[in-house]
């Protein structure tokens, strides 16, 4: 990634048979001890989805840039930013990370499963709330202005 890149969100995605439910229930959340409010106001924040399928990918990673900028970073699909055939494949889960690369350090992750969601496009763009809804709870991201 591009060094003025100061945190990467990255989202593991992918399926094994077919498509999973619109749930986004965490499985797990990990936050780094002594981690308070972010500020990362006017830095560049890459959105990463790994997946299986492209048109996932660019979706998904659209919606979550779309939702950093929308507090204050200016967030960036990653497709634009790394290329395909660097990415890898996990099966079943979304894993979230947040990660400070400035200091190399994670700040925040999360895993979410579901189970068969109807339209992927629109299960992605409802996990990014979920993802950015529990950041604010654990006070580390804020709320978008109206």
């Amino acid at each position: 990634m591009r060094s003025r890149a100061v945190m990467a969100l990255v989202v593991a995605t992918a399926w094994s048979v077919g498509l999973l439910a619109a749930s986004y229930t965490f499985t797990s959340t990990w936050k780094a001890p002594g981690t308070g409010p972010l500020n990362f106001a006017g830095k560049k924040v890459a959105a990463l989805a790994i997946t299986t399928d492209d048109g996932l990918r660019l979706s998904a990673e659209e919606a979550l840039a779309r939702e950093i900028t929308a507090r204050g970073p200016q967030g960036v699909a990653a497709y634009r930013l790394i290329p395909r055939e660097e990415l890898t494949d996990t099966i079943l889960a979304v894993e979230t990370l947040l990660y400070n690369v400035a200091d190399a350090k994670l700040l925040w992750a999360g895993v979410s499963e579901t189970t068969n969601p109807k339209d992927v496009g629109t299960f992605m763009k409802g996990l990014a709330a979920a993802v950015v809804k529990e950041l604010q709870k654990q006070g580390l991201a804020r709320k978008a202005p109206k």
